[in-house]
């Protein structure tokens, strides 16, 4: 990501000197955080058989516009 960086300040300073530039990062543990139960690709079976987790009930709110015309 460093290095990544690093080229994209370069490009852009080349193009647009007369500018500074402000880069922010999200680095949130909140985005390895996931439910017990959630699904997750790294724990998905890769072949035929084996157990499926617990399928949760799901309410869906049947407000205007919520679906566009497919409602």
């Amino acid at each position: 990501m460093v290095l990544q960086l690093e080229d994209c300040v370069d490009v852009i300073q080349h193009l647009y000197p007369q500018y500074e530039y402000l880069f922010l990062f999200d680095h949130s543990s909140g985005h390895d955080k996931q439910r017990e139960d959630g699904l997750n690709v790294k724990k998905m079976t890769k072949s035929f058989g084996g157990t499926q987790r617990k399928m949760r009930d799901m309410i869906l709110k049947k407000e205007k516009g919520y679906l566009g015309p497919y409602l």
